[in-house]
């Protein structure tokens, strides 16, 4: 009796899934293991991120990384209905909502390849599973858990500790910018580069000074602002060497600069300033850890995460039915994507 809810059970997650636990169904794309389909919906929406990766390579190489992508969707949810893992409620709302505003950004161009929302709704399902099986396998009390002295040793090499101001000095105007206007209005200007200027040599006196332990940085920083209200600091926070939310110019400035280090960072028109600190990420014990923890192991786990699945992926024996796949690479070529005015991928983590 077991072995027969187990088997219904799985035959329902499947299904779920846009996998049919039977032979081949028409429209199917490829049948895994002579058992399971994946649907051609399912199969154009990982099709249409490989064409668009390299949208003038073959279609046989899109198609051939498309299979794998189809296995690894297939391995991560299979190994999820056998280890248990579910999304939770939270997990299951921010699903949907995150379903719901994508669709409507993107439905018009994945309606016209072929992909309902239903099926988009999978694919999300899908990367939630993925992240929940990262954590089963790799967080505290998981199947092959990372010790946090391994995500320690990470965060140390990977990030840097700073405390910072930024202040936006002045708007750089271009030479046209400057032509096109009245004398009054360029001397205006120069008024304001002038400032700017001054503004710069006000902080670099208070880097010296926070340098030679005259000043904290949160003593010079109410010097600068004239802000003296009690408890008042300079933002703390930590910088990744692959971080999007400061330039590259920021970050190489700060991983060159030794933990307890005042400076100066600005552009070659000095408009605009951040007033810096490297401090350790250890300082106030794992404080700034804890807050970058889940990242740490997202990013540490990654590589184990992908082989696992590659390595689980490598079981499966996937046939491609050629007419479907064939009316796959037709729909998703057929459609003027430059129209649309969105990046390559939708959305897969």
């Amino acid at each position: 009796m077991r072995k027969l809810i187990s088997a219904l059970c799985a035959a329902a997650i499947l299904t779920c899934l846009g996998l049919t636990a039977c032979g081949s169904q028409p429209g199917a794309a490829l049948t895994v293991n002579g058992s399971a389909d994946i649907d051609s919906e399912i199969f154009t929406y990982f099709l249409n991120n490989e064409l668009y990766k390299n949208p003038d390579g073959y279609d046989s190489d899109a198609v051939s990384a498309c299979t794998l992508d189809c296995l690894a969707y297939m391995t991560v949810n299979s190994e999820c209905a056998s280890l248990g893992i579910r999304l939770n409620g939270t997990e299951k709302a921010e699903c949907s909502l995150e379903t719901n505003a994508l669709w409507r950004l993107y439905s018009g161009y994945l309606t016209q390849i072929g992909v309902s929302k239903d099926s988009f709704f999978k694919i999300k399902q899908y990367e939630y599973l993925k992240e929940a099986l990262r954590f089963a396998l790799y967080d505290r009390g998981g199947y092959r858990e990372i010790p946090d002295n391994d995500l320690k040793a990470y965060f140390n090499a990977n990030y840097a500790g700073i405390k910072y101001y930024y202040e936006s000095l002045y708007t750089v105007l271009s030479p046209e910018t400057l032509a096109s206007m009245t004398q009054s209005q360029r001397d205006d200007y120069a008024v304001s580069v002038s400032a700017a200027n001054e503004r710069y040599d006000t902080f670099t006196k208070l880097a010296t000074l926070v340098n030679s332990g005259q000043f904290t940085i949160d003593e010079a920083y109410m010097a600068a602002t004239g802000d003296v209200n009690e408890g008042v600091s300079v933002s703390t926070t930590v910088v990744g060497t692959d971080s999007t939310n400061f330039s590259a110019e920021f970050i190489d400035a700060v991983c060159s600069q030794y933990e307890g280090t005042t400076f100066i960072v600005t552009n070659a028109d000095r408009s605009y300033i951040y007033f810096v600190e490297r401090v350790g990420l250890f300082d106030e014990g794992d404080g700034l850890f804890n807050d970058y923890r889940e990242e740490c192991l997202i990013k540490y786990s990654e590589s184990f995460l992908t082989n696992e699945i590659n390595t689980r992926s490598a079981g499966f024996k996937a046939v491609r039915h050629t007419d479907a796949v064939d009316e796959c690479i037709r729909r998703v070529r057929s459609v003027d994507r430059s129209k649309y005015g969105f990046r390559a991928d939708l959305g897969i983590r």
